[in-house]
């Protein structure tokens, strides 16, 4: 009798159990279908998705004098926060300036938890400044997709300061997401005041020789209608975007212009190029009249010695770079290769006056040249480095002077004898 009543209770609740599990199993069907349906909502929600633009300051590194620019993407319902940035693809022991002069240099899309990106920017005592971007969700989604298969392709793509950086990659994703072509309609070039090289010039006003050396290496990088587009420096990113309207949903893509802080602006020094290469000129123009009058031989042939030096060791430079680029992807050419030559390097040695009267002459005429077309060599007009070429001429041109002299005299002493 007791095992019949302790079967039937077995069997009772083995059948409750059996139910409350089915009922549990098909009630759990409803909940995640529920999640999923509103995971879909939620995609379609402005907040779901935050992108942002992440500026970072300049660094104490010549090549981050200019400085740097990231895509932060985020989703905090399920707490993911990644930063993407496009950098130097090398390792620890490789060095960027080499890297750079042998064209070599090549970048790659890099993908970073945003605690550890801010870290690394804390550990270089840089500033960082953050731009929402006002996309729709569409644009969002498409834009962080963008950036995972670009980091996940592992691809090795040129980098360059100006054309291929971190600023110019990282809004060609933006402009992929958004729309293509956005970026370099004739509505947008128009409504920008400034050249790429004019902000050269406006951000490294707190270290104008930095700036000087990206001039002269720069080559012609900003001559391109779409490169004097202010979309490639950090600094620009706020006054840049607040002009640029979002075709889907008319919002500017940045709502205002900041970024004064970090990219402050106190104005050249006492010591700054274009104050040095007056400084010369004048140095030389004084040199060159107490020479014809016979004075100051010994200074004037250390002061040329010295300026002849510095055109060598930029040409040397250019030139190397130039070898470099020949069997690479793309050539490098720069303008100024013409002006600055490693050739005064050999020509020191030589004694014989006929070579180096030619060389002046053709040195003469290649500054000359390069005066007669300053409009339309960019690298000349930015710190003024045309008074260099024009000090070089002057000098040139009084060696030229004080050769056919000598020769004048020599001769009539002859005629004499």
């Amino acid at each position: 009798m007791i095992t019949q009543v302790q079967k039937s209770v077995c069997i009772r609740n083995f059948v409750y159990r059996l139910v409350a599990l089915i009922i549990l199993c098909v009630a759990g069907l409803f909940p995640a279908q529920a999640t999923e349906e509103d995971l879909k909502s939620l995609m379609q929600q402005e907040d779901y998705i935050k992108a942002s633009l992440i500026v970072v300051s300049p660094g104490k590194e010549i090549y981050s004098a200019g400085g740097h620019i990231a895509m932060r993407m985020s989703c905090p319902i399920q707490s993911v926060d990644y930063v993407y940035e496009f950098d130097a693809a090398m390792d620890d022991s490789s060095s960027v300036v080499a890297h750079y002069l042998n064209r070599t240099l090549r970048g790659e899309y890099v993908r970073l938890y945003e605690t550890v990106f801010i870290d690394n920017v804390r550990k270089e005592n840089r500033q960082a400044e953050e731009y929402t971007l006002n996309l729709t969700p569409e644009q969002e989604v498409a834009l962080w997709s963008n950036l995972d298969n670009a980091v996940d392709s592992k691809i090795n793509y040129p980098f360059s300061p100006s054309e291929n950086n971190c600023c110019s990659t990282i809004l060609s994703m933006i402009e992929l997401a958004v729309e293509d072509g956005l970026f370099s309609s004739p509505e947008v070039m128009s409504s920008l005041e400034s050249s790429g090289r004019k902000s050269i010039e406006d951000f490294f006003c707190g270290s104008p020789f930095t700036g000087l050396l990206w001039n002269i290496l720069l080559g012609r990088e900003f001559d391109s209608p779409k490169q004097a587009v202010n979309l490639y420096y950090p600094k620009m990113i706020g006054h840049t975007l607040s002009l640029i309207k979002n075709p889907a949903n008319g919002k500017f893509l940045v709502s205002s212009a900041k970024g004064n802080a970090m990219f402050s602006s106190g104005g050249y020094g006492a010591f700054a190029p274009h104050i040095m290469f007056l400084l010369v000129f004048i140095a030389a123009c004084l040199l060159t009249i107490m020479n014809i009058k016979g004075k100051l031989r010994r200074s004037a042939q250390i002061f040329d010695c010295s300026l002849l030096t510095v055109n060598a060791a930029i040409g040397c430079v250019l030139w190397y770079m130039f070898c470099s680029s020949v069997f690479t992807e793309e050539v490098y050419v720069n303008y100024l290769m013409f002006v600055f030559t490693p050739l005064p390097i050999a020509l020191m040695f030589i004694r014989k006056s006929n070579v180096r009267l030619w060389f002046a002459i053709i040195l003469s005429a290649a500054c000359a040249a390069s005066l007669a077309g300053v409009a339309f060599v960019p690298q000349l007009q930015y710190y003024c480095l045309w008074l260099f070429v024009l000090t070089m001429l002057v000098r040139g041109l009084y060696y030229i002077y004080n050769v056919y002299k000598n020769n004048i005299i020599l001769t009539l002493k002859t005629k004499e004898l």
